[in-house]
């Protein structure tokens, strides 16, 4: 960092944290202790882990659990600063938790190739092949469930036309 702040009275205001700051290019800025204004950031993170551990006690009290499933939590959500998650910062990946085992957006990246190719796959299902007028087809008769053939005398956006065989018009 290029300035650190520090409360005035703290072990990192004493002679052998100073040099240090100095020889590494650090800006020493003494701060009161306990003046939120000016330790914003560290008054808001004890804030917002007091708030949720009050929360998660009520409905589990095992301290250390909670604390992990907090900690898990903060390392894999992005920091507004950076938006980036911490754990991308500190060990450049994203922990493993219940949501990248639901979510495979957050998961590997074999996982997200074989997703895109299966999503490759649906798409080419999904887009029609375009007949012309005349074209020889085959069509499933869905109440007969038989495969029958036939010819094209109409084509529409999604809807062909067809001449049965028997003379009858099927859409």
């Amino acid at each position: 960092p290029r300035d650190r702040k520090f409360q005035k009275n703290s072990h990192f205001s004493r002679w052998r944290h100073l040099p240090y700051c100095k020889v590494n290019g650090i800006t020493h800025i003494p701060i009161p202790a306990y003046h939120a204004s000016s330790n914003g950031q560290a008054e808001s993170a004890v804030g917002s882990f007091k708030s949720a551990m009050k929360k998660m006690c009520v409905d589990n009290a095992d301290i250390e659990m909670n604390l992990a499933k907090w900690l898990l939590n903060y390392h894999n959500t992005p920091h507004p600063a950076t938006s980036t998650e911490p754990s991308v910062l500190m060990m450049g990946r994203r922990l493993r938790s219940h949501l990248s085992l639901i979510n495979p957006l957050s998961a590997g990246e074999k996982v997200r190739s074989k997703i895109r190719e299966q999503e490759t796959r649906v798409e080419s299902e999904k887009t029609l092949r375009r007949l012309e007028v005349g074209d020889t087809v085959l069509y499933k008769d869905v109440l007969g469930k038989t495969w029958n053939k036939g010819t094209v005398r109409g084509v529409s956006d999604k809807v062909y036309e067809i001449n049965a065989q028997d003379g009858q018009l099927v859409k």
